[in-house]
């Protein structure tokens, strides 16, 4: 075995037992290089590993974390002693049959069916939504002969990106934080050191999140919600009121299957209008939904709630069993009167819609979010529209993140608010 070579920054991590190691920070610090540093060595001195590798998706997770473990153990001079085993995406130490395995979160029925698992790599951990995270988290659990370690590595593309809400804004037990750059990775190349500082001195936003590996802003040419502001809008508490009925807004997809739930009302002070929650289900359909509803308030919360969302569903049949629409489906589930169920005819076009919305966010007095609300603030922030104000669909890929929530509030404000 050859000398393993870690740089100085990171040596100290060896040791840590945190159950989130988060290292993230700049371009070329060396952090995923430590990582599968890491990782070999407590598979090779913690015998009984399953460790499980991540990203977004199984092809970039080949491409990157696979690639760079099994270049790492061909470094080391440890080929003899690893099965590398790229069709079922699984690496073994042969001594005592720790393994680690590479996959996608793209694929959650694949995640739920691996069972016994140790440690957690996740790479690019800004690909993954909050509820992504969370489901991963779970993972991680019961008996093991060793501690257990989420080690999460990332650049700091977005200063609004959940990871920053949930880690940094707030304490978090159990957690350690490092913030590297290139300065801190003594085997970085002169050359790649040029090229980091080439493209950094053309994009300032580049030269905050590469090069000093700081909180970056990303930038948006044409925000559907141009009107919307961080400041003005979201805040940190937001409570229920039990006088005023809840208000839920529907999206109908598979992935995600979203509601949100607001409550509206008026008093001495003004108007006010609060989103305080959003359900999220991943490979949901209407009858989850629901049940989730229903764990989650009382029944007389439900009794009277106000319901709209997306007209189209009422012309598509959902459940080839029940042969009815997901309408009459939340209708029958919540036990909700007709005249609670406030959906419109038609759904209002995107470009009357992005008015509506940016004047309401503009003018109205009480209109704000609760911070937890996390994916839809994303959206709110983040989804862009062409010169006539359509959603372009085909950018949500590249943020890893669909406009759902952002139909589901759009629904909302068209239903229950108007323009004086």
């Amino acid at each position: 075995m050859a000398t393993l070579s870690i740089n100085e920054t990171y040596a100290p991590l060896l040791e840590n037992i945190s159950r989130y190691l988060i290292i993230y920070g700049g371009a070329g610090s060396g952090k995923s290089q430590f990582t599968a540093q890491k990782l070999l060595v407590r598979m090779m001195t913690e015998p009984g590993h399953h460790i499980l590798a991540l990203r977004k998706f199984g092809v970039t997770c080949m491409d990157s974390c696979f690639r760079l473990v099994h270049r790492m153990i061909i470094i080391l001079r440890l080929s003899q002693d690893f099965s590398i085993n790229k069709s079922e995406r699984i690496i073994t130490y042969l001594p005592n049959g720790s393994d680690m395995v590479f996959m996608g979160i793209a694929d959650p029925e694949k995640l739920k069916s691996i069972a016994g698992i140790t440690a957690i790599w996740i790479e690019e951990a800004t690909e993954l939504t909050q509820d992504e995270f969370d489901q991963v988290d779970l993972r991680l659990r019961g008996q093991t002969p060793s501690y257990k370690q989420i080690i999460i590595t990332f650049n700091p593309i977005d200063e609004k990106h959940w990871i920053k809400a949930r880690f940094f804004d707030q304490q978090v037990d159990n957690t350690t934080i490092l913030h590297t750059t290139f300065e801190d990775n003594a085997f970085i190349d002169a050359q790649y050191r040029r090229v980091l500082d080439l493209h950094c001195e053309l994009n300032a936003n580049y030269y905050r999140i590469y090069r000093l590996g700081e909180w970056g802003r990303q930038e948006i040419e044409h925000p559907y919600m141009y009107n919307f502001s961080y400041d003005k809008h979201v805040i940190d508490v937001i409570r229920y009121r039990n006088d005023t009925p809840l208000r839920l807004s529907f999206d109908f997809n598979v992935d995600p299957f979203v509601c949100l739930v607001l409550q509206q009302w008026t008093d001495l002070l003004g108007e006010h209008l609060w989103f305080i929650e959003e359900i999220t289900l991943r490979n949901g359909d209407v009858y989850k939904m629901c049940e989730a509803i229903r764990k989650r308030f009382p029944a007389w919360m439900i009794d009277h709630c106000l319901i709209t969302g997306d007209a189209m569903q009422r012309k598509r049949e959902i459940t080839q069993s029940d042969n009815i629409d997901a309408w009459r489906i939340i209708q029958r589930e919540l036990n909700v009167s007709d005249h609670r169920m406030q959906i419109p005819r038609s759904n209002p076009t995107q470009q009357s819609s992005q008015l509506l919305c940016n004047s309401l966010l503009a003018r109205h007095p009480d209109l704000k979010i609760c911070s937890r609300m996390h994916e839809l603030i994303y959206d709110i922030s983040y989804v862009e529209c062409d010169g006539s104000g359509s959603i372009i669909k085909d950018n949500r890929s590249k943020r890893h993140q669909r406009a759902d929530h952002l139909d589901a509030f759009r629904y909302a404000l068209n239903t229950w608010c108007t323009l004086n």
